[in-house]
């Protein structure tokens, strides 16, 4: 799924859940694959790359599903839009996370 739509579709997805994604010549796009991979206690403990070789391979640690909601949540207040909103996850997931 394009990391857009699963940002747009995130209410569906657990609090728990890890949010991987595909870096497209370095960098995260909105049009990037990614999935949502809820890890048991153990792997939680594996540094993500294991993880993301075991489950979704290709993709990177993007962020956790809720600090996605939370994010959203504040910006639905502030009346951004989705296209921005998504600009402004990818943006906090690079440089800020």
């Amino acid at each position: 799924m394009e990391l857009r739509k699963l940002i747009e579709s995130i209410e569906n997805y657990n609090d728990e859940g890890i949010i991987f994604a595909e870096l497209i010549e370095g960098s995260y796009l909105a049009s990037s694959d990614a999935q949502v991979i809820e890890m048991s206690d153990e792997e939680m403990s594996l540094p993500t790359p294991e993880v993301a070789e075991k489950y979704c391979s290709g993709k990177a640690y993007f962020l956790e599903v809720f600090l996605v909601k939370e994010m959203l949540d504040s910006m639905r207040q502030e009346h951004i839009g989705s296209n921005e909103a998504c600009k402004r996850i990818i943006h906090y997931a690079v440089h800020d996370a």
